[in-house]
């Protein structure tokens, strides 16, 4: 069998030589990726986009431009903090201080809260944290294979099919429930309210809407977008035509309802 050669260069971000390198890892290519700088990359025409930036596509739903604002700037005190390391541990640990405290254990937290568990994380112990802290780059991530210690470690104990199976977390199906009729009118009555009209451009929300119906997944922009438009309703109602808060009671209390039939039954 033929096997196909090219000498890919690409960007110098970390996530995207990741991502070609699993692609690629089974496949009938021989590639060789070369990460360049993407001001290099740029420099020379390689950076071909097929689609919108994140800003570009605010830019574009946005009716106040002014509001369209690097959030890097919000987050750049973090970075600067280990602006020494490589871009690994930038990343993880922009993350410890970030999305680990403020969405992911605080979510934890407060679902098995809400339902009597109590739940316990030793990972993030903080001995170990502070152990983990200094290993180096090698022991934690290489290539597109991650948890590098712990994955050895657990070897020892449990079969290899679990050891070295791929990273997963707790992902929703709300992309796919954003399809289905009751959510896409919810979607479609949030986009087209007064509160919609106040901050975007309706025609634009409402396109990538569609495009995420058509299968372009677009369900974390859909989403907070949605549920700002939702947090805009409930806590300033005097600007909205509509008070949807007794609305919420209503099916607060309907779900308690079915929950009590639920657990009689």
């Amino acid at each position: 069998m033929k096997v196909e050669k090219f000498l890919l260069l690409v960007s110098d971000s970390t996530h995207y030589v990741m991502k070609l390198e699993k692609l690629l890892q089974n496949s009938q290519i021989c590639c060789r990726i070369i990460p360049l700088p993407r001001e290099v990359s740029a420099g020379c025409g390689l950076s071909i986009r097929a689609e919108l930036s994140d800003k570009e596509i605010i830019e574009k739903i946005l009716k106040d431009k002014s509001l369209n604002v690097d959030t890097g700037a919000y987050t750049k005190h973090i970075f600067d903090k280990v602006k020494d390391k490589d871009e690994m541990t930038q990343m993880q640990y922009f993350d410890i201080n970030t999305w680990l405290p403020f969405d992911i254990l605080q979510k934890a937290d407060r679902m098995s809260m809400a339902n009597s568990l109590e739940v316990r994380t030793p990972l993030v112990d903080r001995e170990v944290a502070k152990f983990a802290a200094t290993m180096p780059i090698k022991t934690r991530i290489q290539g597109d294979t991650t948890k590098i210690s712990l994955r050895k470690a657990a070897q020892a104990e449990l079969p290899e099919k679990v050891a070295n199976k791929e990273k997963l977390g707790f992902p929703s199906p709300v992309a796919q429930w954003m399809k289905e009729p009751k959510y896409k009118k919810m979607i479609e009555d949030a986009f087209t309210s007064d509160v919609a009209k106040k901050f975007f451009d309706i025609d634009a929300l409402l396109e990538i809407f569609k495009e995420h119906l058509n299968g372009k997944s677009s369900m974390q922009k859909i989403f907070t977008i949605y549920t700002f438009i939702l947090w805009y309703q409930v806590y300033f109602p005097e600007d909205c035509e509509h008070d949807i808060r007794d609305q919420i009671r209503f099916n607060n209390v309907k779900a308690h309802a079915n929950e009590q039939n639920f657990a009689e039954a």
